[in-house]
């Protein structure tokens, strides 16, 4: 593993939707050339682990998830990717943190694995911190896995930090050799030809045509209903295969997961590319950090031709 240049991590539990993270790692890791480290944490802070006081018990739980993790990487020894296995012990989202930032992993991926709350779906507390503190990229993945991700939907606002949305789009298209969908929905009243939001699409749209990258655009009028529905709607409308988000735009919550983004995440039944505001600067800079090109592919010139587009100010279209 270590003459591996890229690294995945993939959380893995064990239940369903992590073995369907497990699939949908397995394609992203082919397709960037990059090994998996399938890492299993045992949580300490649970109440039941204080049952298990004895070092003995750990270890015997230990044993078991490493035997289970290097099982699963049997089962796929077919793909030839190259798997690494770790078992750890710890609070669970600040250890997949802490283990994505020791191997420089380009991406997280973890399964969506869902509580019911009343009627409503609501995204495990593990998933909702790795994926608002995580330092580079996760992909959750709810519902079925996708084999390509042939359509991206990337839903925009007028902030600055949507450029790391547009990076990473610009890279998975290059990758994947696919269609960008760039939406967004006005919150304000006015002409949509003659907005601000429109004309950052535009402009967008255009970079993506400079790099040979199909991309339409879609902008919603103002209405009751809220926007995250209209995106979702989008999503199925256009059959997408993944949507890449910011996790939250208000700097003054550094581990919050903003409205509009906890309900795509939370709803949406395709993989979830999130990005989160740590790793992506406001300053005017020569590089972009790694976040925003998770596969790597570009040089600093490119990165400094991105730079110089889209600085509107902040409001909304």
């Amino acid at each position: 593993m270590s003459s591996t240049k890229k690294r995945l991590l993939l959380a893995v539990d064990f239940r369903d939707q992590s073995l369907v993270a497990l699939e949908q790692a397995i394609d992203l890791a082919r397709f960037i050339d990059a090994g998996i480290l399938m890492l299993h944490v045992i949580d300490t802070g649970y109440f039941l682990a204080r049952l298990f006081t004895e070092r003995e018990h750990y270890e015997r739980l230990k044993a078991e998830a490493m035997t289970k993790l290097n099982n699963l990487a049997g089962q796929y020894s077919a793909s030839g990717i190259l798997f690494e296995t770790r078992v750890e012990e710890g609070k669970i989202y600040d250890k997949i943190i802490e283990v994505a930032d020791e191997i420089h992993a380009r991406f997280i991926v973890l399964g969506k694995n869902e509580t019911k709350e009343g009627k409503r779906n609501i995204m495990g507390s593990n998933a909702t911190h790795v994926i608002s503190e995580a330092h580079v990229p996760v992909i959750s993945v709810g519902g079925l896995k996708k084999s390509a991700f042939k359509k991206i939907v990337v839903p925009l606002d007028l902030t600055r930090r949507t450029r790391g949305q547009l990076f990473s789009a610009i890279a998975f298209a290059l990758h994947y050799n696919a269609t960008v969908h760039l939406v967004s929905v006005m919150i304000g009243g006015g002409s949509e030809r003659k907005s601000l939001i429109m004309k950052k699409m535009k402009a967008a749209q255009k970079t993506f045509a400079e790099n040979g990258i199909s991309c339409t655009i879609k902008l919603y009028k103002k209405s009751n209903d809220p926007p995250y529905t209209k995106v979702l709607d989008y999503v199925k409308e256009v059959s997408a295969d993944l949507i890449i988000v910011m996790t939250h735009q208000e700097e003054r919550f550094e581990n919050y997961i903003g409205a509009f983004a906890h309900h795509i995440i939370n709803e949406a039944d395709i993989p979830v590319m999130t990005l989160t505001c740590h790793a992506i600067s406001d300053r005017e800079t020569s590089e972009l950090p790694p976040l925003i090109d998770p596969l790597g592919i570009f040089s600093e010139t490119p990165r400094k031709k991105f730079l110089s587009l889209f600085k509107f100010r902040s409001r909304k279209g």
